[in-house]
């Protein structure tokens, strides 16, 4: 077995969660342990959100992640996993399922790397800037490079089951980015800035935000456990972390 100087997260269980995740939620009920909606007889967190909720941390969400891991720059290795629930509203507005975000002090930016559900359609949103934060023009949402990728339709019922690797980099000519969805390369790119200068770093969180509005009266999501590794991981040490991976898929 590989010995990870770094690894972080846990399975579900109700112990587990306060020692590796944070939530963030209008509420603590917003967020339930669950056996797996799939099947298996794995547990796993189930996240809802509603129209009715007021924000919490500046946003209408119902997400989990990682305490305490945050990355500046160097290879980290991130593995999830989400079931979206039905019913599910395919109305023209994006709800973001997962982010690495980046943690700063004063300014709005979007997360590095998201994978967004937007009307009947799953994309990889991908952001970035070699800009200092304390330029005289710093970066912003608007002069941040920005890429999208079709991830494919939405899909429920089913779940989706990720890992990312990441070389962290906010320098041109720097960074690496790998995104396998259940076991397919869906996204790669080299020596190519994948991040910003960053407060405390980039971080893992999985569930349910909504930038705009949530288009519906509720939506919910299943999340499987979250990973992150260092260097000394690999794809498919952090696959079989995965529900998918330990059902075989």
């Amino acid at each position: 077995m590989v010995a990870y100087s770094i690894e972080r997260g846990g399975v579900a269980n109700e112990a587990n969660f306060a020692a590796q995740y944070f939530l963030q939620a209008y509420a603590p009920e917003r967020m339930a342990l669950s056996s797996d909606p799939a099947g298996s007889s794995a547990q796993v967190y189930k996240l809802t959100l509603l129209d009715s909720d007021q924000k919490s941390f500046g946003g209408y969400r119902t997400e989990i992640g990682l305490k305490n891991e945050y990355v500046k720059e160097g290879e980290r290795w991130y593995a999830f996993g989400f079931y979206i629930a039905k019913p599910w509203d395919t109305s023209d507005v994006p709800i973001v399922m997962a982010q690495l975000h980046t943690s700063q002090k004063n300014l709005a930016l979007s997360p590095p790397v998201s994978i967004v559900a937007r009307g009947d359609s799953l994309y990889l949103t991908l952001y970035g800037s070699d800009k200092a934060v304390d330029a005289e023009v710093p970066p912003s949402i608007k002069n941040s490079a920005k890429r999208v990728v079709y991830l494919g339709p939405v899909v429920t019922q089913q779940w989706l089951c990720f890992v990312v690797n990441m070389d962290w980099s906010h320098m041109p000519g720097q960074g690496r980015t790998r995104v396998w969805m259940n076991k397919r390369l869906v996204y790669q790119s080299d020596n190519d800035l994948n991040s910003y200068d960053t407060w405390l770093g980039n971080y893992l969180k999985v569930g349910l935000y909504a930038p705009w509005k949530l288009g519906t009266p509720s939506r919910q999501v299943y999340v499987d456990a979250l990973w992150a590794s260092d260097a000394a991981a690999g794809f498919d040490s952090m696959h079989r972390k995965t529900i998918c991976g330990k059902s075989g898929s």
